[in-house]
């Protein structure tokens, strides 16, 4: 990837440094620094995630967060899911979160719309979450994850 020629991008790795800090700070993804990662994988309880990227064509973008155990990918996780993970791991105090809703739910109509769901954009204002553990034998916790956003 980093060998990818764009006259409208001089330097790829701060191209794809920008991408990731970008999903950052709009809370698409956690922040996963060396530092962050490495401590992720050396505490207990703890799976470190990293950004999946993708080349598309000369430009590289961030694609989905995947999911490590032992040093492997283990799954991959989407846009919706790294909102959450995010939220889980950190406070959040600025991003956006869709939502898509049915016609159903609204009361409306499907000959009204033009597609089957609507998006609804929650604009998140703050977001927390609590985690206890509930059984040591059954390796049960008990998630609080509490947001307040405007639509």
């Amino acid at each position: 990837m980093l060998q990818i020629k764009n006259n409208e991008v001089p330097d790829i790795g701060q191209h794809i440094f920008k991408q990731i800090d970008h999903n950052v700070k709009w809370s698409l993804i956690p922040s996963t620094t060396l530092h962050e990662t490495l401590h992720d994988h050396y505490s207990a309880g703890i799976d470190p995630v990293l950004p999946i990227l993708k080349k598309s064509g000369d430009m590289v973008k961030v694609l989905r967060l995947a999911l490590l155990k032992n040093d492997k990918m283990v799954g991959r996780v989407s846009d919706r899911q790294s909102y959450f993970i995010k939220t889980i791991r950190q406070s959040i105090k600025s991003g956006e979160f869709e939502i898509p809703i049915s016609g159903k739910i609204l009361g409306v109509d499907g000959k009204n719309l033009t597609h089957k769901h609507l998006a609804v954009t929650l604009d998140t204002v703050f977001a927390n979450s609590k985690i206890k553990l509930v059984s040591k034998r059954n390796f049960e916790f008990n998630l609080n994850l509490k947001i307040n956003a405007r639509l």
